[in-house]
């Protein structure tokens, strides 16, 4: 074996001081490459006595997320999964467990061969109902609500790509998942950590896997059930509250979209005055162009009014034929949604 990584494993099972001992867990989960993986999961029984004695300071906290990520990285969810288990009445371990799970799924979400890459269906589903479950006892807990909402978007979006490549329906979003992350908004409505997440999942759940049929029916089910719950006038609370966050305002306008219809959409979009919002309902109108694009094209004519309207109001307002930066990117949107129209 290396002699590197003998070292950092001898460090994680005898070293008497747990720092030193975290700093080997870390270094070892760096070291996890699928050429390494299988070794160095003799250092998974050490590293989980250290998550075990790890109390609910600040600082267990933060060696937690380490501790959570290293063992990530070298066994996959399923380790995660356990830990989550073990301890579930731990918010500390719950918040690192689910922040090592978005880093997994983000790694292969951007086509990483990581310990993620290799999630199953069932044990993708396992996963979300960890979670959902997490979030539930842990309701009062901003960082596992919002790391929660994360993980879920990332879950649910794996979870569905895997069904569909095995040949099966895409699946519906679980009513737990939805009650969840709605559940999140309704308590903290104002702390934009939860609000950001909160549409970040909301936004993946309304995104088809496919342009088949099959996936948009499974979106309608999900919009249907996210209209009985009252969502959509949380949208809109949203869009009053946070206009100066352009991320977040184009997931909630997309939402708004998909939920509500373009109709209500160019509505909202009529009573936008900065440009950070008529750029985030653009960039919005052109996502959902190519996630749905009969929807738009049924309102082709109305989407182009509204935002020639939009863009010309902007455009007189600039001096001596300058251009803010702000404004120059909404004409590039402007300009990119004329081409999907145009398709």
């Amino acid at each position: 074996m290396d002699a590197a990584v003998e070292l950092q494993l001898k460090a994680v099972r005898s070293s008497t001081s747990p720092a030193v001992a975290k700093a080997a867990a870390v270094c070892l989960g760096h070291m996890a490459t699928p050429l390494w993986r299988g070794p160095l999961q003799t250092a998974l029984p050490s590293i989980e006595q250290l998550w075990m004695k790890a109390g609910e300071s600040k600082e267990s906290c933060e060696d937690l997320r380490d501790l959570m990520w290293a063992a990530g990285c070298i066994a996959g969810l399923p380790v995660l999964l356990q830990a989550m288990r073990q301890r579930f009445e731990c918010a500390d371990l719950q918040y690192a467990s689910l922040r090592a799970i978005v880093d997994l799924c983000d790694e292969a979400d951007r086509g990483g061969v990581g310990a993620g890459a290799a999630a199953t269906a069932p044990l993708l589903h396992d996963a979300v109902t960890m979670v959902t479950g997490a979030m539930k006892l842990h309701s009062a807990v901003v960082n596992v609500q919002a790391a929660g909402c994360q993980a879920l978007s990332f879950l649910l979006t794996a979870y569905k790509a895997e069904e569909v490549q095995r040949g099966h329906i895409s699946p519906d979003v679980p009513l737990e998942v939805l009650e969840a992350v709605l559940h999140a908004m309704r308590r903290f409505p104002n702390r934009f950590q939860i609000i950001e997440t909160v549409f970040l999942a909301l936004r993946r759940f309304l995104e088809p896997i496919g342009r088949d049929q099959e996936s948009l029916d499974a979106v309608a089910r999900t919009v249907k059930h996210l209209v009985e719950m009252e969502c959509v006038k949380h949208v809109e609370k949203v869009l009053q509250d946070f206009p100066r966050a352009p991320d977040l305002l184009e997931n909630a306008f997309f939402v708004f979209a998909v939920l509500a219809g373009i109709a209500a959409l160019l509505k909202e979009g009529a009573t936008a005055n900065t440009v950070i919002m008529k750029s985030a309902l653009v960039q919005a109108l052109c996502d959902v162009c190519r996630n749905f694009t009969d929807l738009v094209q049924q309102n082709a004519t109305e989407i182009r009014g509204c935002v020639g309207g939009l863009l010309a109001a902007e455009l007189t307002r600039g001096r001596d034929g300058e251009m803010s930066q702000q404004v120059a990117e909404l004409q590039r949107r402007c300009e990119m949604l004329t081409g999907l129209l145009g398709r």
